[in-house]
């Protein structure tokens, strides 16, 4: 296989994927992370497979998710995504664009080229592609036989860098697509309940959240090593949310 590797600074990841796409040759490009690895021959055959049937945008399971030198517990609430989208690919339905994901994503060039490519996002920026793909009359068909691995050294300090990014891409994609909101984590305000009051002082006071978040780390892998797994989940969603809640301060300044 002849490959040709752009290097350069980027502007993240929907910039580095416009970049790859541009210099692309042929009918189809196909989107994987770094951290994924292909099940087997399989998946390129299945996406090419989807485009000769009609289907210009397709999607293939991610999953695994394996905990590398990491809390295992919080390597299950990172699958939780992952696996969910696995049983939505498996039913055969359409896709919504929450499950338009680059991990394991091939489009038409010619579609993506006339798209725009990528909108450059902290984050979300495939959700973003989605959006404007159904929009457009497009499909988006999974492929539960399609399926990579994905490895990735699954950290607290990485989980809850990743929730701020959300954050803070959810907001633009919400100024960008309104309709998207409820669809968002944005859309989680009204089921905050008694941590509302916690999640203000995250929007109003971000950076001051993120520097309490980053101490917590060691009560984690406690929980972790005590066994308490309801009590590790519950403490996992809790920072996640802060996290991301203040993502989204940074963005708005403020409640």
């Amino acid at each position: 296989i002849d490959a040709c590797v752009v290097v350069g600074a980027t502007q993240g990841a929907g910039d580095a994927r416009n970049r790859g796409a541009a210099v692309a040759n042929g009918d189809i490009v196909l989107f994987l992370d770094d951290d994924v690895l292909p099940f087997d021959d399989r998946v390129v055959a299945r996406h090419v497979a989807a485009r000769a049937s009609g289907h210009q945008v397709a999607v293939g399971p991610v999953v695994g998710a394996v905990a590398s030198g990491s809390e295992a517990g919080l390597s299950l609430s990172e699958r939780s995504w992952w696996s969910d989208q696995a049983t939505r690919i498996a039913r055969g339905n359409a896709l919504d664009f929450t499950d338009v994901c680059t991990g394991n994503l091939s489009i038409d060039r010619a579609l993506l080229r006339s798209l725009g490519g990528f909108v450059p996002l902290a984050r979300r920026e495939d959700f973003e592609l989605g959006i404007r793909v159904i929009e457009g009359g497009h499909t988006v068909v999974g492929l539960s036989d399609a399926s990579v691995w994905r490895v990735e050294m699954c950290t607290l300090e990485g989980a809850l860098e990743r929730r701020f990014k959300e954050g803070q891409a959810d907001c633009h994609l919400s100024e960008l697509h309104p309709t998207s909101m409820l669809r968002l984590g944005l859309g989680s305000w009204s089921d905050l309940g008694r941590l509302r009051r916690v999640v203000r002082v995250a929007l109003d006071h971000p950076r001051a959240m993120q520097t309490v978040l980053g101490c917590v780390a060691p009560i984690g892998r406690l929980l972790d090593r005590a066994g308490s797994r309801r009590r590790l989940h519950r403490f996992h969603d809790i920072v996640g949310r802060l996290a991301y809640w203040s993502g989204v301060g940074a963005e708005v300044g403020g409640s």
